[in-house]
């Protein structure tokens, strides 16, 4: 008998975890649910603070909680369409469920709590992994959704909100769904020049990090599931995290050893450390944010990574005014954006975004670009950047500022992951390099 007791009880250990597990999940998603939806707040934001909030929760839980969260977000265009009467007046026991299960589906991937969620919308466990004989996951989803009582037949178009697709600058088809739908890797800059040195030291700290072909400073992780503030590469400044499509916009500015480069909208300051590294540390980078915070993250970290030559400023009319015009070599604009370019690494972006939002940003950017052009020396270099995928914030703002400023004309430039000569603006898409989305034009003052 005691025998008997003693066997029985890590399974009841396992099963109490497992509930415990799945319970969580369901909680954190429910509160990231309304904090996004109802106060847009980012979700990587909102998680980062319940798992700093909660010490009970291991590296596996904050593992399977984060990745199903995304997932739910991934998918929310099919789960909303599916199960949208169950979600009415808030999310229940059963509409979790009915979301945590979908996302399963449709990622492929069956997480042991799986069988705790399956409870909870009345389906047997062998049914619901019989399904994942099915390769197709749009296929598996409506068969998934048909048990639960619904009777929604799922199209790759419901992954991006319907007024979205009228604004893309390349048409929605399979391959577009197939990234937008699939997890990135992470990006890094190399911020040294022994590459080769920094590859062996993520290596030996369990980050088997890719160099890109073309962008040689480019490093691609898949699996980064370690902490980067415990590196000391990351520590010391000799790389930095930056996303493949970002590293092209400092690229396409082209600056040179010695030139005076602003960069208008620098937020923390990843383009600024950008251009300052292509200027091999010789020269002025001048940059400026409307937000201190902001411009103090990015003093620490070119204090960091030792370079010299980054000046900061608070954007205002005045600093930006005529008193200064006529000043730079270069001038970035990374301009304010509706961040649609993320929407495949941020995914619950694209539920909270409006199409209204797209007419005040394209008024903002135009502003903007107007007030930074002046700093523009003779003969200087204007670039316009954003993440954007989408047409109005991109071609139709520079089309609107060349009509009004015929003292700027485009610029042709090496397109920097193929080295093909382009006409002046680039539109990097996800496919283009396993990553996500931004767009470059490069204007030269006559």
């Amino acid at each position: 008998m005691e025998n008997g007791i003693n066997e029985m009880k890590p399974r009841e250990m396992k099963e109490s975890r497992l509930r415990t597990q799945a319970e969580t999940c369901m909680r954190i998603l429910s509160g990231t649910l309304d904090a996004v939806l109802k106060k847009r707040l980012p979700a990587d934001h909102f998680l980062s603070g319940c798992f700093r909030n909660d010490r009970r929760l291991g590296s596996r839980d904050r593992r399977l909680i984060g990745e199903m969260v995304f997932s739910v977000f991934r998918w929310f265009g099919f789960l909303r369409n599916a199960f949208g009467k169950e979600m009415e007046g808030g999310f229940s026991r059963r509409a979790l469920s009915l979301c945590l299960l979908g996302a399963s589906a449709l990622e492929g991937h069956v997480p042991e709590t799986c069988r705790i969620w399956l409870e909870n919308v009345s389906l047997p466990e062998e049914q619901f992994r019989n399904l994942f004989d099915i390769d197709n996951e749009l296929e598996r989803f409506r068969i998934f959704a048909t048990l639960a009582g619904s009777e929604y037949a799922p199209e790759f178009v419901h992954a991006l909100p319907e007024w979205a697709h009228a604004e893309l600058v390349h048409p929605f088809d399979l391959r577009f769904y197939r990234f937008l739908q699939s997890r990135p890797p992470m990006w890094l800059r190399a911020q040294t020049d022994d590459v080769s040195g920094l590859l062996a030291l993520l290596a030996a700290q369990g980050l088997h990090a890719l160099p890109h072909a073309q962008v040689t400073a480019a490093l691609s992780i898949r699996e980064a599931r370690v902490n980067l503030h415990t590196i000391e590469a990351f520590r010391k400044g000799w790389m930095e995290v930056q996303d493949l499509s970002s590293q092209c916009i400092g690229l396409a500015c082209m600056p040179n050893p010695g030139e005076i480069w602003h960069d208008a909208c620098s937020g923390g300051g990843g383009k600024s450390l950008q251009l300052a590294s292509l200027m091999h540390r010789r020269g002025i980078v001048i940059a400026t944010d409307i937000r201190e915070q902001k411009l103090s993250e990015l003093k620490k970290r070119a204090a960091c990574a030792d370079f010299p030559n980054i000046r900061t400023e608070t954007w205002n009319t005045e600093v930006n005014g005529e008193k200064k015009s006529n000043l730079c070599s270069g001038v970035l604009v990374d301009a304010p954006c509706g961040s649609s370019g993320r929407w495949r690494r941020n995914p619950e972006a694209r539920w909270t975004a409006k199409r209204e939002q797209l007419e005040s940003l394209s008024r903002t950017q135009l502003e903007i670009l107007d007030q930074a052009s002046r700093r523009v020396r003779s003969g200087g270099v204007l670039v316009y950047a954003t993440c954007s995928m989408f047409r109005r914030e991109n071609h139709d703002v520079v089309n609107a500022f060349l009509e009004t400023h015929g003292e700027f004309h485009l610029e042709p430039f090496p397109n920097p992951l193929t080295g093909e000569r382009n006409e002046g603006t680039q539109q990097i898409m996800p496919w283009d390099g396993d990553c996500d989305a931004s767009f470059a034009a490069r204007m030269r003052r006559n």
